[in-house]
């Protein structure tokens, strides 16, 4: 493998880790080192951008679309590992598992019901709680193309809503352990971590992007929680 097709693959793992919600400081860190021979090596990179030059090879990435996948991190760190041994046999820069729709339903219902459990819901309560977990994760506004912000607002508007609706059904149901449950899914707590981690190494700029986007969208979910439970108490 040439100087130009490992540094496109170092890209392209780099791209991924991102993508997949690691820290900016590893997909950094695993560039430079499988372009390690190239002693001019210079990375910039932020949550959402991409730019890479080693010697005289330049290339810039847009990163879209993101989302938590530790397992995914994992599997690309071992890969990374084995191109900085040497061993370019069966390299596959795409995902292995994809869950399905169903999976991923059922996965954040049951955490849902953990969580609202743990903070102190009753089992009827956490039910409930379950239910909308699997309302948001089948919603059909997360095949668009919406930005974390606006996904939290909507998402965050529809626990509470639900939840009141609940409420009024049964009144025997906590209508906040049952939000506070369900919202858990939706707190930015890696990223923040991942902002932290960041500016520590030294990535100021990653870092208070993604702690920007972590307080926005911890904003939305207070304010479409709070609208939604005010209209609840209105009607």
């Amino acid at each position: 493998m040439n100087d130009k097709e490992l540094f496109s693959l170092s890209l392209d793992i780099g791209e991924e880790i991102i993508r997949c919600g690691g820290e900016i400081g590893r997909a950094k860190e695993t560039i430079r080192r499988i372009n390690s021979e190239n002693d001019d090596c210079v990375i910039f990179a932020l949550p959402n951008f991409l730019f890479a030059k080693c010697g005289n090879m330049i290339s810039a990435r847009r990163i879209g679309d993101t989302r938590l996948d530790m397992a995914e991190i994992e599997r690309l760190n071992a890969l990374s590992r084995r191109i900085c041994e040497g061993k370019y046999n069966d390299i596959n820069i795409t995902k292995q598992v994809r869950l399905s729709k169903t999976a991923d339903m059922l996965f954040n219902s049951i955490a849902v019901f953990c969580f609202c459990v743990f903070f102190g819901g009753s089992f009827y309560d956490a039910l409930f709680s379950a239910a909308i977990g699997m309302i948001i994760s089948s919603g059909f506004y997360r095949r668009r193309d919406y930005s974390l912000f606006t996904a939290n607002l909507i998402d965050s508007f529809i626990i509470g809503t639900t939840a009141c609706i609940f409420q009024k059904l049964l009144p025997s149901l906590d209508t906040d352990k049952i939000i506070i449950g369900a919202i858990m899914i939706l707190v930015p707590g890696i990223t923040i971590q991942n902002a932290a981690r960041d500016m520590v190494n030294g990535d100021i700029e990653a870092g208070g992007y993604e702690l920007l986007e972590s307080i926005m969208s911890a904003l939305a979910i207070a304010v479409s929680i709070a609208t939604a439970i005010l209209l609840g108490r209105i009607i």
